[in-house]
């Protein structure tokens, strides 16, 4: 898949539903804030297979990301800057 404003935009989308912000993001996948900003404005490559899975498990929603279809979403809590999610299947 080619990474473009689309998946971008839905990127953001998914990044704000969760509550995060872009450093975080970064932080977790050890890049720059800026690196989020330009794979949100798709100007640049995106995530790697290996990193969606771990915003898969995270509670993004993946499959909306790259075809704009909604897959359904986990429940997601932040606590102590940890990122942890929660859903029936997977408790935290």
């Amino acid at each position: 898949m080619e990474w473009n404003s689309k998946n971008g935009k839905r990127l953001k989308e998914e990044r704000d539903r969760m509550g995060l912000s872009q450093q975080e993001v970064a932080d977790k996948f050890k890049k720059t804030s800026r690196t989020i900003q330009y794979y949100e404005k798709g100007e640049k490559g995106g995530f790697t297979m290996l990193e969606c899975i771990e915003l898969h498990e995270m509670g993004f929603d993946v499959c909306y990301i790259a075809t704009g279809k909604k897959n359904g979403t986990k429940t997601f809590k932040k606590e102590n800057k940890n990122l942890e999610y929660n859903n029936e299947n997977h408790p935290a």
